[in-house]
Order: C-alpha cells, then structure tokens, then sequence
C-alpha cells in the first residue's frame, strides 16, 4: 500500500513560522516541523499549533549529528543513503537552514522539489559580517562543484535543481539586496509576498500568534514621549563578538543620547538570555520586550518612532517611523 503524500515547512526561525502559517493556508497535507535545538519554548510552540488545529511536530539533534567528530561523516551517510532509497512519500520541503537532523538530511535526499525560504538578513546579502554566504556563492570550479556534489550535497546552492522557488518576505530589503539579482540571472521563481494583509485574513494564524505571544496586546507605548525600541542581535552566541563588544555597542549608543522625552525599549533576540543584558537594563531603566518576532508589530498594528538596529531584518518593518543604523567594532557592510 502507498503512502499518503507528505510535505514538510521546516520552522528554525520566528521568520520561518510566519511563513510555515502563510503556506499552510494553501497546501494540503503539510506538516509544520519545529527545530527543537532552535526555539527555547519549541514544545509551546508546537501545542499552541495542534491547538489551532495546524499538523506540528517537534524534530531534535539526534546525538550523532552534535558531536563535532561524527556529525559531518554522520550527515554524509544519511544524505547518501536516502539518495539511493529515497522516503518517496515526501513530495515536497519549505527549507531554510543546517540540515542538522535526521528528518532533514532525509526529506533534502528524497524529495523532488524545495521551496527555499527567507531566513532573515543574510538571506539578501552574499556577505554577513565577515561571512560569505555560500548558498549564493557561484565562482566554484568543475572539480569543486563535483567534490560538493558527492560529499556536501547536503549543502544547498541557490542552482540546484530541486530548487523551484526562492522567498523573499522584506520588500524594503529586496530593494537594496545583492542576492535577488542573482537570483534573477537563473530560471527560478521569486516570491515576495506581503505577510501581513496575507495573515490578517486567516483567523486561524492570529489566534496562535495571540495564544503563543500574550505580551504583544500588553505592549503600552508612550503618547508623550518619543518611543524607541533597540534590536538586540546574538553577536556573541553567533561569534561575531566577544561579550562585551556586543553589549558595548547598545551602551555606547544610549550614553549618546538624551534621555529626556524617551521611552526605550530593549527587544531581546529569540537565541539570547535577558540576563545578558542586566545591568544594560538597569542602569539606563529599558523596557524589556523579549519572546515574540518584531514582525508581530506589523500584523497588530504597533508602531515606535525609531528603531536602532546594527542590521537586523526586523529593522526594516513598516512598525518604525524612522530606522537608525548603530556601528560595532569591525562591522562590515553587508555586500
């Protein structure tokens, strides 16, 4: 007996969620699979999803792809062996990200088609602080394309040929991308779809933003004084910084302004801990926002007058009256 037909949206980020609810709307037989290793609160998001009557399930490291001995070797084998026995009852994948677990190095080596989705800012740009974005990279000789082809075909290229769709999501940063041209000069389909008027139409995805995110209708803004609302970025934890490089760069920038007329508010990242940034809090009195995706301002309708940001993608939302770039130590632009 044939399996039923399946299709997974890979969710490793609040971005890619957003999206997961967007394609669910359209497609049958579609399972939302939550990065376990990603999201603190992955189990929450998970229930709130069978809650609202979204197909979730949760999907883990397994403990031979974390060692840093075995889990290149471990990917090799896994992608290999579905390449030669595919699960065929995967029809399609919504995809960003490392294929860091079984499910994903199986749905990659089986299915026929991908839809590669946005992952935030360095999804735009070929350079991202001072990494080159190889998903984009398109310089590589005969020998090194058949070398990736046969060892590292777990790592996608924008050319591959399962690839059928590439998305975009920040029509503002489209507009100032250097990877969408390129991804212009092959025969792929682009996407840039507007999240907000799509999700605002689909009560099902705003009862779960709502169930998951309650901090969002207790949000109270200044009306006298200016609003603004600091982007915090996991330099750290990504190793773009030391500690107190990424801290120095939101203190030097609230000693330099007056802090008269303002309400500050500090959004944390998803991948950071509030500790972090204690004695940021309390020496200069912010307002913490810290578990749901800035992209929510946009749907609920809240609006800051400035947003500062060293570049995150959620900079460039339609929730900020004015965007204020702030520099770190050896920041390069993203080019």
């Amino acid at each position: 007996m044939q399996k039923e037909l399946v299709k997974y949206i890979f969710v490793n980020t609040y971005i890619c969620l957003i999206q997961a609810l967007f394609f669910y709307k359209n497609e049958s037989n579609l399972i939302i699979v939550i990065d376990a290793d990603y999201f603190t609160n992955a189990k929450q998001i998970e229930q709130a999803l069978i809650k609202n009557n979204f197909n979730a399930i949760l999907d883990k490291k397994d403990p031979f792809l974390r060692s840093p001995i075995s889990k290149n070797i471990s990917k090799f084998l896994i992608f290999n062996y579905f390449r030669f026995f595919p699960e065929r009852s995967i029809e399609k994948i919504y995809y960003n990200g490392d294929p860091s677990t079984k499910l994903r190095l199986k749905a990659l080596s089986s299915t026929s088609e991908i839809i590669y989705l946005d992952g935030g800012y360095q999804h735009y740009f070929k350079k991202y602080m001072h990494y080159i974005n190889l998903f984009y990279e398109n310089n590589m000789n005969s020998f090194t394309k058949f070398i990736n082809k046969i060892f590292y075909g777990h790592k996608l290229n924008y050319k591959n040929t399962k690839i059928k769709k590439i998305i975009f999501m920040n029509d503002k940063l489209a507009n100032i991308s250097t990877t969408l041209s390129i991804v212009s000069t092959i025969n792929k389909e682009k996407k840039i779809f507007n999240y907000v008027e799509e999700l605002k139409n689909y009560p099902k995805a705003i009862n779960f933003f709502y169930e998951l995110f309650p901090e969002i209708s207790e949000i109270i803004l200044s009306k006298s004084a200016k609003n603004i609302l600091i982007i915090s970025q996991p330099f750290y934890e990504d190793g773009h910084a030391s500690l107190e490089e990424n801290l120095k760069v939101y203190s030097d920038y609230l000693d330099s302004i007056n802090d008269d007329g303002h309400k500050i508010f500090l959004k944390i990242h998803p991948r950071e801990n509030v500790k972090k940034y204690s004695d940021i809090i309390f020496k200069y009195k912010l307002n913490v926002l810290s578990s749901f995706p800035l992209e929510m301002l946009d749907l609920f309708n809240i609006t800051f007058d400035e947003a500062i940001s060293v570049n995150s993608t959620a900079g460039y939302l339609k929730s900020f009256n004015k965007l204020t770039f702030i520099k770190m130590k050896e920041d390069n632009e993203s080019t």
